[in-house]
């Protein structure tokens, strides 16, 4: 074919310009349906499809041009098959920085730490992708990313064992929510005793001795579980702590492990509440032809220490000690001499004055191993039970007490008569007409100030 001047001069220019070039031919029609992504133009933003022909052509470019990805961190003529073994030996400090943050600042702060560094390796790994530098993260996140699962589970598991050992030793001292109130804060309960007000409850089965003689052993055992179990619960019910069992004998308090400024007012509730329950297991055990039992208690607010005291070789116990709990000891066992149930210190009087509890002087009493007499009341039950007949006995019982201690014993006698004539089985009333007329037979000395030393516990 021939071609004139100009054709060919056309063509020499078209050959002289694809001289030493690669040229690819190819389509771009969509109809064709030659169209690829690669991970090249995906991370680089470049989320549209390109022609096949153009990835070709890239290849090439990038071959003669000698426009690899750079491996950061790593030679470029490093073999390949080396490359896992460097990364591992890269992760073994981030490995080891991981571990030291869940010792150091805890699990859920640990895996909060990775999880933004793993963020923060995968957006520098796009970063420097864009800038022609290839930094590995699939194997560096993958493994952070197990270890800390893995290490993160692990320290949630040994954190269910704690709060299930936690919730095992403190349920048997305290009521569920204070449990889950000592876990939310720990520091609440350290090892080691601590100076704390409290009120101090001991409870008393009257009769006891007498009671087990007349009863088996294993009948014994079940009223003895069923009695405490009933009274454990109430405790509980009212916030209290369980200090101990003695016997037949319960001793707790209030205002530890948690705070509250009511605990006297708590401890006052749960002792009536005891009692109200008491009358009820009465009636149950009387219809099982069980013996009848009544119940003591003596309450005291005072500054105590306590937390776990005992040996730290051996065994210690989480309990309060001090000369207030020794007195609430003391006043459970003074019931007896005034034939009341319930007893409370002056202290614990005076933070319940002006709530719904009834309470009524009882004595200047001085408890064994004490010279020093204090103020002691009745704790009688709660405003709304029994008003009517408690609005009469009371003036009486008062001016009873008033005219007893201005040593007018035959008018004290009267007023605590009329008491009696309302509740012929008043203790308190019973007591002090003994008194009266003991003193109107032999009248105490010119010292004599009121008060009543009690001999024995």
């Amino acid at each position: 074919m021939a071609f004139d001047g100009a054709r060919r001069g056309r063509i020499d220019r078209v050959a002289s310009t694809v001289r030493g070039r690669v040229a690819f031919v190819g389509t771009s029609l969509a109809e064709d349906q030659d169209f690829v992504r690669t991970p090249v133009n995906f991370l680089r933003g470049e989320y549209r499809q390109m022609p096949g022909v153009n990835l070709h052509a890239h290849l090439v470019w990038t071959l003669d041009e000698g426009s690899f990805l750079r491996p950061l961190f790593f030679h470029p003529d490093a073999a390949p098959d080396t490359w896992p073994l460097r990364i591992l030996l890269l992760l073994l400090p981030l490995l080891l920085i991981s571990d030291w943050l869940f010792t150091r600042i805890g699990a859920l702060r640990a895996v909060a730490v990775v999880a933004v560094f793993g963020t923060s390796w995968i957006g520098c790994s796009l970063a420097l992708f864009k800038a022609g530098l290839l930094l590995p993260f699939a194997l560096p996140v993958i493994s952070l990313g197990t270890f800390a699962s893995a290490r993160g589970y692990s320290a949630y598991a040994e954190s269910r064992e704690r709060e299930k050992v936690a919730r095992f030793t403190f349920g048997r001292f305290v009521s569920a929510a204070m449990v889950d109130q000592m876990l939310q804060n720990p520091d609440s309960v350290k090892p080691g005793g601590e100076k704390r007000t409290l009120s101090v409850i001991f409870t008393d089965l009257a009769g006891f001795t007498s009671i087990s003689e007349a009863m088996t052993p294993e009948g014994l055992v079940m009223l003895m579980n069923e009695y405490l179990g009933e009274m454990t619960s109430i405790l509980f019910e009212y916030n209290g702590t369980l200090d101990k069992y003695i016997g037949d004998a319960l001793m707790g308090f209030w205002n530890f492990p948690a705070e509250r400024p009511d605990h006297a007012i708590a401890a006052c509730r749960c002792a009536i509440a005891m009692q109200q329950r008491l009358v009820e297991l009465r009636k149950r055990w009387k219809e099982r032809g069980l013996p009848d039992v009544s119940m003591r208690a003596g309450i005291n607010t005072a500054d105590c220490v306590v937390g776990f005291i005992g040996s730290e070789i051996h065994q210690m116990n989480f309990t309060c000690m001090g000369d207030g709990v020794n007195l609430a000891s003391r006043l459970e066992g003074a019931n007896k001499a005034y034939g009341t149930l319930m007893m409370i210190a002056e202290s614990t009087r005076d933070a319940i004055a002006g709530t719904d509890i009834r309470t009524r002087f009882l004595d200047f009493l001085a408890v064994k191993g004490k010279e020093k007499p204090i103020r002691v009341f009745e704790l009688i039950g709660l405003l709304g039970i029994d008003d009517k007949i408690w609005r009469v006995i009371l003036p009486a019982y008062e001016k009873g007490i008033e005219q007893y201690l201005a040593r007018s014993w035959e008018d004290a006698i009267a007023s605590f008569t009329q008491v009696l004539a309302l509740r012929p089985d008043d203790g308190p009333a019973k007591t002090y007409i003994d008194r009266c007329r003991a003193f109107s037979l032999e009248p105490p000395g010119e010292k004599w100030d009121g008060s009543f030393h009690l001999k024995s516990k």
